[in-house]
């Protein structure tokens, strides 16, 4: 008897996961199969798709591999003790399942992912910015991990520059104008003072009334 109640419930369970799965795949969606992992640029993929969770300060890639789908969306959050659970970066992510396999799907820029956690209120803790990777699949795929970036990292090409309106521009323009023509005149004045020197010393020399 028990062992007809197991088998029972065996069969209860994988009805109940094929019911799952088709309902899933008439959404659209799927089993979120394959792995996901991060790793500096210029790593190998290495053996079994290892996550490394402490990172250097430079580029990072993102890694694929037996993804159900081709193309996808991720953020990257702030993460206490060093983020607020803040978007820091977003992008798009693509893996070709034709060819499958170990696959780069994202690029993340150094210099932009921490010029942005700055401004966002970031600031590195024991081990650097602590990050959280969603990975939009169906469902998400979560990854937690560090970037030893020091305080003292200057992101370049990065720094946000704010544009200069042409009504900045124009009163410098006009004040220069104003500076040219008030030196313009300036050496003018000087220069009707000094003829009117001349022309005194000249009559100084030759008093009036004086005949040879």
């Amino acid at each position: 008897m028990f062992k007809l109640r197991m088998s029972a419930l065996v069969l209860a369970s994988l009805l109940a996961l094929g019911s799952a799965g088709a309902a899933l795949a008439s959404s659209g969606g799927d089993a979120n199969s394959g792995d996901v992992w991060l790793d500096n640029v210029g790593q190998p993929a290495g053996p079994g798709h290892e996550m490394d969770p402490h990172l250097g300060c430079q580029d990072i890639n993102m890694w694929g591999a037996g993804l159900a789908d081709s193309p996808g969306a991720f953020t990257i959050n702030g993460w206490p003790p060093s983020g607020s659970k803040e978007i820091d970066h977003s992008g798009n992510w693509s893996y070709d399942t034709t060819q499958g396999g170990d696959q780069v799907v994202a690029t993340i820029s150094i210099d932009t992912l921490i010029a942005t956690a700055r401004s966002n209120g970031d600031s590195p803790a024991h081990n650097g910015y602590h990050f959280k990777l969603d990975f939009v699949q169906d469902p998400q795929k979560h990854k937690t991990f560090w970037v030893d970036c020091p305080a003292s990292f200057t992101p370049s090409s990065t720094t946000p520059s704010r544009p200069t309106s042409s009504h900045r521009s124009s009163p410098t323009t006009r004040s220069g104008h104003r500076t040219r023509h008030r030196t313009t005149t300036v050496h003018h004045r000087r220069r009707r003072h000094h003829r009117r020197r001349r022309r005194i010393s000249r009559r100084a020399r030759t008093p009036r009334g004086f005949t040879g």
